[in-house]
């Protein structure tokens, strides 16, 4: 956890957009931030800030420039003294990026190591009478990732993706799901995810393409885009062979791909996929995680299991949920690092005893 004075003043170059650099966003901190610097020292980079800010009027030349560029026709702004503590200036359009410098972080200003959060859960509770099935649960997750909640069988992981869905309200706590509140706006959320749940829905005297149109058109795609969607997605996770089989007649892998097929045709930023591959034989397992692999980077993936294996092959990130309470997260090699172990299951195992 970064201090307060280690925060970042400003965005760093990926995040795509920039913040103006104000006088007011530098003189304050430096006035009131706890630094190693000498009030000499501040007074110094003020001067520095100033004429660099001022670029325009010392010189009609477009040239970016820093503290160490050496074009000519830059101004070269060299400091009388040496910085412990190592920033650069650059420049686009009169704004400005200010990177790595330790000072104190006020008003909107980003820190730079931040990325995109799609889901950012805060202390999220659900109680059942004296039951407490998921205790001040919080985490984040990041555009893209997949995320995997690893727990045993009444965890409390199937009433976290409830919660997330909008299905049940949680007793305490919130979750932001791309800008929007579970509690606050549960309608905007939906339209961005879906669920595969644990129990495979679908409608089994339904074929495997009537089944797909039906979601496509209970989400209000035309005619066109239920046939151009429902096509692409049947090519997509190779259910070519079986689309005109009725669902019931499906083996328990093809059912649980089916499953998937229409929690994806509707395109979601986010996919909850709640116990993919219960019951699942090895070859149907397999199959199922490559379709999840494809999907790494194009959707935030939340997914919940109680495999081992199925989370070191998949995840970015894990989060071990112990009683309805998050007792670890990280990747895989962090979680073995920190248990000291050489197998995921010999690390679940241990946390588990130690609670």
């Amino acid at each position: 956890m970064k201090t307060k004075t280690e925060e970042a003043l400003c965005p760093s170059h990926n995040s795509g957009y920039m913040v103006p650099l104000r006088f007011t966003q530098i003189f304050a901190p430096l006035r009131s931030a706890k630094t190693s610097y000498s009030r000499g020292t501040l007074y110094a980079i003020q001067k520095i800030f100033f004429l660099m800010y001022n670029e325009d009027r010392l010189s009609k030349r477009e040239n970016k420039f820093d503290f160490f560029n050496k074009r000519r026709g830059a101004i070269r702004c060299f400091p009388p003294f040496h910085f412990r503590k190592r920033f650069i200036l650059e420049k686009s359009k009169r704004f400005y990026i200010l990177n790595n410098i330790n000072l104190l972080k006020e008003g909107n200003m980003v820190n730079e190591r931040n990325k995109t959060i799609a889901i950012e859960i805060k202390r999220l509770t659900k109680k059942y009478g004296d039951f407490t099935a998921v205790d001040n649960v919080s985490f984040s997750v990041t555009e893209g990732e997949l995320f995997s909640i690893l727990g045993l069988n009444g965890a409390g992981k199937t009433t976290i993706i409830k919660m997330l869905s909008c299905l049940i309200k949680p007793t305490g706590g919130d979750a932001v799901i791309l800008g929007n509140s579970i509690l606050k706006n549960p309608y905007n959320v939906k339209q961005d995810i879906n669920v595969s749940p644990q129990e495979t829905a679908i409608a089994p005297n339904l074929s495997v393409y009537e089944n797909l149109e039906m979601i496509a058109g209970i989400y209000g795609f035309n005619k066109t885009e239920i046939t151009e969607k429902t096509d692409e997605i049947i090519k997509k996770l190779k259910l070519d062979e079986v689309k005109k089989k009725k669902a019931k007649k499906l083996s328990g892998g093809m059912q649980r791909r089916l499953s998937i097929a229409m929690a994806l045709i509707t395109e979601p930023k986010v996919i909850y996929l709640d116990e993919p591959t219960l019951g699942l034989d090895v070859l149907a397992r397999r199959e199922l995680w490559s379709i999840i692999k494809a999907m790494k980077g194009k959707t935030t993936i939340i997914l919940t299991t109680h495999y081992m294996e199925e989370s070191e092959a998949l995840s970015d990130r894990v989060a071990v949920i112990i009683k309805g309470k998050v007792n670890m997260i990280g990747t895989v090699d962090e979680l073995l690092k920190k248990t000291k172990t050489n197998k995921l299951e010999d690390a679940f195992i241990a946390l588990n005893e130690d609670n």
